[in-house]
């Protein structure tokens, strides 16, 4: 379904479109209006949550990390299949290359996220020009902003007054929250990587399936990564 002609379709019967948007969704919203989806099809206001819309560095992390899963090593490419698949997926490569767009004039837009989520970074986030809030949740990643009761309220505040609702927090506050929002979130996000290591180490011990593939193609990586560059 093409977002832009879908809510071009609702005109008989919604004089008024409010787009709500989270993570990827954003980025369907962003192409909608790239399309020329507009204020005079009716869309009031725009709120998207965590959406990259200047791309993700974890989409751009796939497409290079694929480089090393088309090594010559039979082990890599078994043991990697899934890397390979996902990062030649159409949706990673659009992520990888995403830009933001400018804001479409007469529609009021909001940008949400949470102060930790490693998913969608502020760099990730940034739509130069949007409003923008950046929420201080603890421990509630990507998918924690969606019952944040803050988002919640700032999403209906923008809907029924159509404006972008004013500031509660203290100057103090919020800039303490966008200091520390990236020094959070790549916490969380090396957590990540350390249990997902933690949990392909332990499935090789215990299991034939993957003990081979994923064992003889970390042998492989190891010196490739650790290797000096010739003087």
């Amino acid at each position: 379904i093409n977002l832009r002609d879908h809510i071009r379709s609702l005109a008989p019967t919604h004089s008024v479109v409010h787009i709500v948007t989270h993570s990827m969704g954003g980025v369907v919203a962003d192409r909608a209006f790239a399309q020329g989806l507009s204020h005079e099809d009716g869309v009031a206001t725009y709120v998207a949550w965590s959406a990259p819309h200047s791309g993700s560095d974890a989409a751009r992390g796939f497409v290079l990390a694929n480089s090393v899963a088309r090594g010559p090593n039979p082990a890599i490419h078994e043991s990697l299949l899934w890397l390979r698949l996902e990062s030649e997926s159409q949706a990673v490569r659009d992520l990888a290359s995403t830009r933001p767009i400018p804001p479409p004039k007469g529609i009021v837009r909001l940008d949400l996220r949470e102060a930790n989520d490693a998913l969608v970074t502020p760099r990730d986030a940034r739509d130069p020009g949007v409003a923008s809030r950046t929420l201080g949740r603890a421990l509630e990643g990507h998918g924690g902003i969606l019952d944040d009761p803050e988002a919640i309220d700032l999403t209906f505040r923008t809907i029924t007054t159509r404006a972008v609702p004013p500031e509660r927090r203290a100057p103090m506050l919020v800039q303490a929250i966008e200091d520390r929002s990236d020094e959070l979130g790549w916490h969380v996000f090396g957590a990540i990587c350390v249990l997902t290591v933690l949990a392909c180490v332990y499935a090789s011990k215990t299991n034939p399936i993957f003990r081979i593939p994923i064992v003889q193609g970390l042998r492989e990586l190891l010196p490739r990564a650790t290797r000096k560059p010739c003087p």
